[in-house]
């Protein structure tokens, strides 16, 4: 199973602004099936907490290439919960 940072959507439909579904986008850990297709995510955004600044630079590089991919719909995907 492989796994990346993805940006991901999740809209709730129940929380209502402005006369619109509230969204918002985090960054999460996502896990591919073996066909590659998103099929599991943590529950919880990341946030970057490392044990030394080389895990730090390595987490922000990451993150980089999440935000240069297309950002998933949080309801696509399962997740850990």
């Amino acid at each position: 199973m492989s796994w990346n940072y993805r940006i991901v959507k999740r809209v709730y439909p129940d929380h209502v602004v402005d006369g619109k579904p509230y969204e918002d986008f985090g960054l999460y850990e996502v896990y591919y099936d073996e066909n590659g297709v998103p099929d599991k995510l943590l529950s919880v955004p990341r946030q970057i907490v490392c044990d030394d600044m080389d895990g730090i630079t390595w987490t922000y590089e990451k993150f980089g290439e999440a935000i240069r991919k297309p950002v998933l719909n949080y309801e696509d995907i399962g997740s850990d919960e």
